[in-house]
């Protein structure tokens, strides 16, 4: 008889936390707000259409956001003196609501960036950092929010690897987790380049197999 197959002493691993999307965008010459921007396949899908289903304008975008949000994302996306990572509300074109992190690169008129949304993971990964450096009772969950989003942005890493890379920085540098945050957030918002912020703080890059 063919002998029985060993049962499995291994239990079921948990399923991974999927990733947040991210999209990268990049504003037309003209500025106008009709004339199409350059969206990547990421873009697209956080707002519910398939990759090239419509003209990417402006007008477009700023339809899909909250109305209590539209002024602060007109003003990251068209104010030439840079306003600094943006958490703002959109509902998509299949009427899902979603929360949304803009990352501004370079200032208007020609605003280039991303777009991360974090509708499922942010809340996971602000408290990992908290938790992890200063305990839930200092949580200040926007600025540990919007740090969380520019190492996702920057790093191209998920939420849980950027909660972790700043974790490594908060534990090499014996700062709490909200200074941390808040200074990346604050410099990113005064212009500077995320990648120069984040080398300056010490936040390491991923560990690349």
């Amino acid at each position: 008889m063919p002998a029985t197959p060993a049962q499995s002493t291994d239990h079921p691993r948990p399923a991974a936390r999927t990733n947040p999307r991210v999209g990268a965008f990049a504003a037309p010459a003209d500025g106008f707000a009709t004339t199409p921007w350059r969206w990547t396949d990421g873009m697209f899908e956080i707002h519910g259409f398939a990759p090239g289903q419509v003209r990417p304008t402006l007008s477009l975008w700023l339809a899909h956001v909250d109305d209590a949000d539209r002024d602060a994302v007109r003003d990251a996306l068209t104010s030439g003196a840079g306003t600094g990572p943006v958490t703002y509300r959109l509902r998509d074109a299949r009427r899902r609501d979603r929360t949304c992190i803009l990352v501004v690169t370079d200032p208007a008129p020609r605003a280039q960036g991303y777009l991360v949304d974090m509708t499922e993971e942010w809340r996971g990964a602000a408290a990992e950092v908290a938790n992890a450096a200063i305990g839930a009772a200092a949580v200040r969950t926007a600025t540990l929010e919007q740090a969380v989003g520019i190492v996702v942005a920057a790093r191209d890493v998920g939420p849980d690897e950027a909660a972790v890379l700043l974790s490594r920085c908060v534990d090499a540098s014996a700062r709490d987790a909200v200074t941390v945050a808040t200074t990346l957030v604050e410099a990113v918002a005064a212009g500077e380049p995320a990648s120069s912020a984040l080398a300056r703080l010490g936040v390491p890059g991923p560990r690349r197999a």
